[in-house]
């Protein structure tokens, strides 16, 4: 079995885009229960080595634009969501800490092989996601930042752990955004969560009122 499967990988290395020969030894890989070898060859196809946050923002948060590629990518909230945007071809992207779950489902998953083309990319994100619907934010959080500062920067402080202040966002910060909200989470350190922008919009509105925003301008960063 162990001399079958080498050579199998010998034959896929010299021949890395056979889909045919790539399927058998998944199937041997699978057979010999080395799921972890199985799931770093899918890691090694799909895994683009952009990150979310580097991509060109579009006016969904949840679609960024790659200029290498010229193709959107759509930021994903779990691995279940992968399947059908791998079948259509669509490039993705994921919370970091979820990619192992996600690239152990494409494996599993028959219509899916890890020859190297075509394929759409999978795009990690550095920032974990938050599910807002329950989530109970106390007052003492949210009377960190202003209804100004807020509705502004259309952000969310959700609760300080080991330190950090977890702030909700799902639309680009600019530089001068990014320092403002840095001084506003003091004396905590800052982690930037990525939220449902539909349901970030709402709570804003929840909390801190939907008054008109103002323009950036003419608001007084100091002032959160």
């Amino acid at each position: 079995m162990d001399a079958d499967l080498q050579e199998l990988r010998r034959a896929v290395e010299a021949h890395p885009g056979d889909v045919t020969l790539t399927q058998r030894l998944e199937q041997a890989l699978r057979r010999a229960g080395k799921e972890d070898e199985q799931r770093a060859r899918y890691r090694i196809k799909f895994l683009c080595a952009r990150r979310f946050e580097d991509l060109t923002p579009t006016p969904d948060p949840q679609v960024r634009l790659c200029d290498q590629c010229k193709r959107s990518v759509t930021y994903l909230r779990t691995p279940a969501e992968l399947r059908g945007h791998v079948a259509r071809g669509e490039c993705t992207a994921l919370p970091q800490a979820l990619l192992p779950q996600a690239f152990a489902a494409l494996a599993e998953d028959p219509s899916q092989h890890s020859a190297p083309a075509p394929r759409p990319c999978v795009v990690e994100s550095a920032l974990r996601f938050v599910e807002l619907e329950g989530l109970a934010v106390e007052r003492e959080d949210l009377e960190r930042f202003s209804g100004t500062f807020a509705r502004t920067l259309r952000l969310l402080p959700l609760g300080v752990s080991e330190g950090k202040l977890a702030v909700g966002h799902a639309w680009a910060l600019s530089d001068a955004e990014l320092r403002a909200l840095k001084v506003a989470c003091q004396p905590d350190a800052l982690e930037l969560v990525r939220v449902d922008p539909l349901l970030l919009q709402a709570r804003i509105e929840e909390h801190y009122g939907s008054e008109d925003q103002v323009l950036l301008g003419d608001f007084a960063f100091e002032h959160v």
